[in-house]
């Protein structure tokens, strides 16, 4: 959380904390809500890493349980960087299961 600016921003596509959420009482509630819904833990594996100076961008493949229940995904996070501080986080997912 140290390295959260103090004007932190971050977007998520579903649930409780869909769209744009500001500051860093909602980050901690979010990872806290993160960490619950996965304590079973998550695999990950990096495919991708894109930066330039302002932003760093991770293409993963993660894979668990989700609240219990079989969860894999295929997702890609954008991180804004001002100062040696994250000031913005965007996550963007979609399924990465079996189709039909």
């Amino acid at each position: 959380m140290a390295m959260l600016s103090d004007d932190f921003t971050f977007w998520f596509p579903v649930g409780p904390y869909h769209g744009l959420n500001v500051g860093k009482d909602r980050a901690i509630a979010f990872f806290q809500y993160v960490t619950e819904s996965f304590a079973e833990g998550l695999t990950l594996t990096l495919d991708r890493v894109t930066s330039n100076e302002t932003t760093v961008v991770f293409e993963f493949r993660d894979e668990g349980l989700l609240l219990g229940q079989p969860y894999k995904n295929r997702v890609a996070v954008s991180f804004d960087i001002r100062q040696d501080q994250v000031c913005a986080y965007r996550e963007y997912f979609g399924s990465d299961g079996k189709s039909n």
